[in-house]
């Protein structure tokens, strides 16, 4: 009989291993459920705050978006209302200058009528300026070659050959204070000539105005004040000029030329027609006269028919 060792079995893992070990496993998978968990948070983090942005983002640019077009409301509110303030500023604009124009051509018409009336009647002074045998007692002679005063082929002629000089020629037996004053003038030379009236020219034939028309169809009103204590002598004032389409232009071409002086109130006008007004105390009263200036080339001209209405006061 055969006997065999005898040999105790082996027992399995000790309690306390097993357990160390089923702690070790499950450390583990509460580590990885852990890790995994947390990355999810973070991933599902990123993905809030991704959508977050996301959506700020619209917000911002939906924002901007309603900005812009609350911008181009107003803006083009704003252009409306301009085109409106403009299209009204304009209707206003050219009713005021219809209103101008009204305006301007109803005093013109009633200026015109007031010469009309103020060149109505036998006139106070009359003469048609073809001899010195008139009330006026006309200047004549000559300080210089082309230049002076003389009653030539049925007119009374003005000439000035010196350049920058005005030739007067004055009627020494007149005196008017408030009246109507016209003559007819043909410039014959000097384009750029000018010829005129002189009225109230005061004793001494140095203070005046002069109211002269050119070739060119313009006009001009000027004021001459003599003081012997001053240099120049003679000062000169502008007080009205322009350019009038009733001015009929060209040498050889005859204007009938008025002014009518209402107390400090001037009108001038030609052809019977209103040109403008200045007003001027200076001078109140004196002599009528006649008179060329030279502006560039020696000028000549022939004046008619003068005459003076006294104007009631």
């Amino acid at each position: 009989m055969i006997i065999f060792p005898n040999y105790r079995r082996r027992s399995g893992i000790c309690r306390p291993v097993a357990i160390l070990i089923f702690i070790l496993a499950l450390v583990l998978i509460i580590s990885s459920i852990a890790l995994i968990i947390s990355d999810e948070t973070i991933h599902y983090q990123a993905a809030i705050h991704h959508e977050a942005a996301l959506e700020a983002q619209i917000t911002r640019n939906a924002m901007k978006a309603t900005q812009a077009a609350q911008a181009t409301i107003n803006a083009l509110s704003t252009a409306q209302a301009n085109i409106e303030a403009s299209a009204t500023a304009q209707a206003h604009e050219r009713a005021s200058a219809t209103a101008a124009i009204n305006d301007a051509t109803a005093t013109a018409n009633t200026l015109d009528r007031f010469y009309t009336q103020s060149t109505n009647g036998k006139p106070t002074f009359d003469d048609p300026l073809s001899n010195n045998t008139g009330p006026g007692k006309w200047d004549q002679g000559s300080s210089a070659p082309n230049t002076g005063c003389a009653f030539t082929a049925q007119a009374y002629h003005a000439s000035e050959a010196r350049q920058g000089y005005l030739q007067r020629c004055i009627a020494q037996a007149t005196r008017f204070s408030s009246f109507a004053y016209q003559v007819h003038v043909t410039i014959n030379n000097g384009e750029q000539g000018e010829a005129g009236l002189l009225f109230r020219i005061d004793s001494t034939n140095q203070s005046y105005y002069f109211f002269h028309i050119s070739p060119n169809g313009t006009y001009a009103l000027d004021l001459y004040i003599y003081n012997p204590n001053q240099q120049p002598n003679t000062q000169e004032q502008n007080l009205a000029q322009d350019t009038s389409s009733a001015i009929a232009t060209g040498l050889g071409q005859s204007n009938q030329i008025a002014v009518i002086a209402n107390s400090d109130a001037l009108y001038l006008y030609v052809n019977g027609h209103y040109l403008t007004r200045a007003l001027s105390n200076t001078l109140s009263a004196g002599k009528i006269g006649l008179g060329v200036l030279d502006k560039n080339t020696p000028v000549d001209a022939q004046f008619t028919d003068a005459q003076v209405w006294q104007l009631q006061s």
